[in-house]
């Protein structure tokens, strides 16, 4: 197998995650980087319960009229059977 020789080697750093800062080793490319406004508001149960109750005009149960549900993995398909012939 043939390898391929590399035109350049570069090394960056970045810091602070999603809301931080990367650089290259030499200074030619530097950036700022976050996360935009809308994506971060989407995590927010805050704005998630204002939607709803504002919004979409939802009340919340209270502990006694709340249902827990929880995951149920589904089973495995059934082996291949001939269900009709001709």
């Amino acid at each position: 197998m043939d390898r391929i020789k590399p035109l350049f080697t570069a090394t960056a750093t970045a810091t602070g995650g999603r809301n931080g800062h990367t650089e290259a080793s030499d200074g030619t490319v530097k950036a700022d980087l976050s996360v935009p406004k809308e994506i971060e508001t989407l995590r927010s149960p805050a704005r998630v319960e204002r939607i709803a109750t504002k919004d979409l005009h939802l009340v919340a149960p209270t502990r006694d009229q709340a249902i827990i549900l929880e995951r149920v993995t589904p089973s495995a398909p059934p082996e291949k059977s001939i269900v009709a012939a001709r």
